[in-house]
């Protein structure tokens, strides 16, 4: 291995250790990798040098940018490890912004914070300082003001603010004397886990430059009638995108930083379709709307999903997890199970879902993705016990909990795949749903309806097709 690619590697792991994201480590790597082919000497980092180096390469103005943050990051990890004697010709390129946020987050380790803390206060704090680089200065109220621009509920805005009072309680015990001391304020809840979307909806920290388009791009959104569901989803995926990408202007980005973005992560398929798709959305109503002259994300290839395989949890493994749940976790089994809910779909259903037409029979109501509706009939025991639990309950959630008078569709999942012994998922069991309705009828219309599938396409990765359906196809082909 030669010495630049063996100094690009240590450099990323040093990124590593400081919890740089995935994607802005492998992007740093790819750089150093490339000006350290040209220029080995990783001691003779100097300003004038990465300038020319960057001068020299056939990109733009974006990526110049992107080049230029992450050569600084080099000569802060050559400085870092590099003997004494070898740091002569080294030119001290540290940006003053970065560097107090690297000793604010090393005085965190060195006391003791959970890596879980480290990385919260590094993505609040690094958006504060892009803001308010002369942090020192910035009064109670400049402080205050700065959270009056984020989209926070008061629990989440107590939590910023705990961030921001461990980094000014760091500086005023290294003697930088900061003009403000922020006092605590107390606040009901979880702050880590509550925003205005609700409990365990956790939404990044961006500065001002992003949170302004963010939110003009969610009112957009939201004028359509996006549910609460997608517009939470979308801008979460904005917002780590630009928490990832501080160096970056939000409306001069290119379809090269994006694609190298996406390119970074390490994402499943329908999870990289999902991000990509809140790219296009925010990139393409800023052009629309005039605020940008070209859509960046128009150029990024489509994704195509791979054929996949239903796996659907299996019966012994349903009747064990039965046997060992109560009551409550036994019915969010069974609506996985016989009704086909998606894991949210169960944390809300309510008693008002459930209704009879006029011949009596049961049915219950639910609103899917994207806010779209459908009837599922209910029957047999299930009817009667989902019957039971709503004259118990009354008019409420059939699962009462803190996220909005219900539990967390997080909690749910949670519940339904330790009970599954881990092994399967909340998920598996609407595999099974849709592999047992197919089965006898070999109508995928009415289980793509039951599903509540917008494409049937997506059904089919839903369906298992019965070992015996197969061995009958293959034994009619035989000679």
């Amino acid at each position: 291995m030669s010495l630049a690619l063996l100094s690009a590697r240590e450099f990323a792991a040093w990124l590593t250790d400081r919890d740089y994201a995935p994607a802005t480590v492998a992007d740093a790597r790819r750089t150093a990798s490339a000006y350290l082919a040209d220029r080995p000497r990783i001691d003779q980092l100097t300003g004038t040098g990465i300038a020319e180096w960057i001068a020299g390469q056939p990109v733009g103005e974006q990526r110049r940018t992107r080049y230029r943050t992450h050569l600084h990051r080099l000569s802060d990890y050559a400085r870092a490890t590099l003997p004494a004697e070898q740091l002569a010709a080294l030119e001290d390129l540290t940006n003053p912004q970065a560097r107090t946020l690297e000793d604010f987050l090393r005085w965190l380790r060195v006391t003791g914070a959970a890596p879980s803390t480290v990385k919260n206060r590094r993505s609040v704090v690094s958006a504060f300082l892009v803001d308010h680089p002369e942090f020192l200065t910035c009064t109670e109220e400049g402080i205050e003001a700065w959270l009056d621009g984020q989209r926070l509920s008061r629990t989440t805005r107590g939590n910023y603010r705990g961030h921001l009072r461990s980094l000014y309680r760091w500086a005023d015990l290294e003697n930088l004397s900061p003009s403000t001391h922020l006092t605590p304020r107390s606040g009901p809840g979880t702050a880590t886990s509550v925003t205005a979307y609700g409990r365990g909806l956790v939404l990044v920290a961006v500065p001002a430059a992003w949170q302004r388009h963010v939110e003009a791009w969610i009112d957009w959104q939201s004028s359509a009638g996006r549910p609460d569901t997608t517009l939470y989803l979308r801008e979460y995926h904005l917002r780590r995108f630009a928490a990832e990408n501080l160096h970056l202007e939000p409306l001069a980005v290119t379809v090269d930083d994006l694609a190298a973005w996406l390119a970074a992560q390490n994402w499943a398929i329908e999870t990289r379709r999902s991000y990509r798709t809140s790219l296009r959305s925010f990139y393409g109503w800023a052009h629309r709307t005039g605020r940008m002259d070209n859509d960046p994300s128009a150029q990024l290839p489509s994704i195509r999903p791979p054929r996949a395989v239903a796996k659907p949890a299996p019966h012994e493994v349903i009747i064990d997890a039965l046997s060992r749940s109560d009551e409550r976790t036994g019915l969010m089994i069974r609506l996985g199970a016989e009704l086909g809910l998606r894991r949210g779909e169960i944390a809300r259903a309510h008693t008002r879902d459930l209704t009879r037409d006029h011949a009596g029979h049961l049915s219950l109501t639910i609103a899917g993705k994207g806010g779209h509706q459908r009837r599922i009939p209910v029957t047999g025991d299930l009817a009667r016990r989902l019957t039971e639990a709503a004259v118990y309950a009354g008019d409420a959630y059939l699962f009462p909990g803190n996220d909005d008078g219900h539990l967390s569709p997080a909690h749910v999942g949670k519940i339904l795949s330790r009970v599954l012994d881990g092994r399967f998922t909340g998920h598996a069991l609407r595999h099974r749903f849709a592999t047992a309705v197919y089965a006898p009828t070999r109508d995928l219309f009415t289980t793509q309806t039951l599903l509540g599938h917008a494409d049937p396409r997506t059904t089919r990765r839903y369906v298992e097709l019965p070992p015996e359906a197969l061995r009958r196809a293959t034994a009619s082909a035989a000679l």
